[in-house]
């Protein structure tokens, strides 16, 4: 592959040319392509939160503007404010289920991307192999690709009620190729399903077996329906030395605009991690990182209100997916995401939408905007991700668009 000014040969390997083989075009490619579609005047986008339909925490504006106020830290360690790291990490240790040390275990990034860029930069370089769920969080294989790093996605299945299984004989595969990192989110995005303590344990007995390094996403880990247990992957027997967990108030808590996430680790990694960080952004916003002052501080009452509200949308949108002859939904145990599959809908295939960036493309022209089943991997032919923590009367109104689109 030669250099060609303006398109760096790492960036043009994070386009993820191999979609060529299903699509005709690579990643990049229809990305760009879909960006160029005109916006509906009236367009509702479902691809993030809206953050006005769910606000953040009243602590988090309060916090930061006390910073900005005292001009708290503006130049704060690589690895984040001490102030914020001490005060999180009772909370973190309570959040997890095991010790948490302040000074050694804890970084603060730019985002909780900025904790999977550093973690998989520490872990990853030229020919690294690193292992996936066959449908996973889109921006892991661009990253692992920039990296140099090559990936391995492994077939998994997901239940009615939203529990993810993967078979031991295809782990096995995987280690056979030699991956050496294993990243996954939980709960699943774009899914939304979750993986057990018992397929979790499944998880670590062969990540041990293996000495494989694992990247646990758990930016939704507190967005969990049904009053369902969820599964710490940190927590589990000889996993805390293995794991790099991510976590974040972007999401459950809509601080996104606030670009603060972080990440919990071993000593070796956090230190790889803070030399990342000090190369791509020398630290997290100073004052923005206190704004996780009071981020899990007695918030239980206001957890509770915040998972009754999304489960209650995330009903009303399964259950209207559903309406539509040959869609087929799994419910997710977690998070706010829906993803569901429109390839045996009949229209849809008269149409060619059995390929999701036709359908993606078509959606926006009808004034709704979603992310395409194809930057979650080959197994998301057909499917698109809904971002369901939406105003209700946009999650309806979505629903007639759609509705209306494929039908007519």
């Amino acid at each position: 592959m030669s250099y060609e000014y303006g398109k760096p040969i790492a960036l043009v390997r994070a386009g993820l040319e191999g979609y060529k083989k299903l699509y005709g075009q690579s990643v990049l490619e229809m990305d760009s392509m879909l960006a160029k579609v005109p916006p509906h005047p009236n367009q509702i986008d479902l691809t993030h939160g809206d953050t006005t339909a769910f606000l953040p925490p009243d602590s988090a504006f309060l916090d930061f503007a006390k910073a900005v106020e005292r001009n708290t830290e503006a130049y704060s360690a690589y690895r984040g404010s001490s102030t914020v790291r001490n005060a999180l990490a009772p909370r973190l240790t309570k959040l997890l289920g095991v010790e948490v040390d302040p000074v050694t275990e804890v970084i603060i990034t730019p985002g909780t991307q900025g904790a999977l860029y550093s973690a998989l930069s520490s872990l990853v370089g030229p020919g690294t192999i690193v292992a996936f769920p066959a449908t996973e969080y889109f921006m892991n294989e661009r990253i692992v690709s920039y990296l140099g790093g090559e990936s391995i996605r492994i077939p998994t299945s997901i239940s009615k009620d939203g529990y993810i299984e993967i078979e031991e004989s295809n782990l096995l595969a995987a280690s056979s190729q030699g991956a050496s990192v294993f990243v996954f989110s939980n709960p699943n995005n774009p899914t939304g399903g979750i993986y057990s303590r018992k397929m979790c344990e499944k998880l670590a007995l062969w990540a041990k077996n293996s000495s494989i390094a694992v990247i646990a996403d758990q930016l939704y880990c507190r967005l969990i329906f049904d009053g369902r247990d969820f599964t710490n992957f940190c927590a589990l027997p000889g996993m805390k030395d293995q794991t790099v967990t991510l976590l974040g108030p972007s999401k459950t808590e809509s601080m996104s605009g606030f670009r603060v996430g972080l990440a919990v680790a071993p000593l070796k990694l956090i230190n790889s991690m803070e030399s990342v960080l000090s190369m791509t952004s020398l630290r997290t916003a100073g004052y923005a990182q206190h704004a996780l002052i009071h981020w899990l501080d007695k918030d239980e009452e206001w957890l509770a209100e915040r998972i009754e509200l999304h489960q209650e949308i995330r009903d009303y949108l399964v259950s209207g997916l559903l309406k539509i002859p040959g869609v087929e939904v799994t419910i997710p145990a977690g998070s706010s995401y829906v993803f569901p599959d429109f390839s045996k809908v009949k229209s849809v295939n008269q149409n060619n939408y059995d390929d999701d960036f036709v359908l993606t493309k078509d959606l926006k022209l009808a004034g709704v905007l979603v992310s395409p089943g194809y930057q979650s991997g080959f197994n998301g032919r057909g499917h698109f991700r809904i971002n369901f923590s939406q105003h209700f009367d946009s999650i309806k109104l979505a629903v007639d668009r759609i509705r209306t689109l494929v039908q007519n």
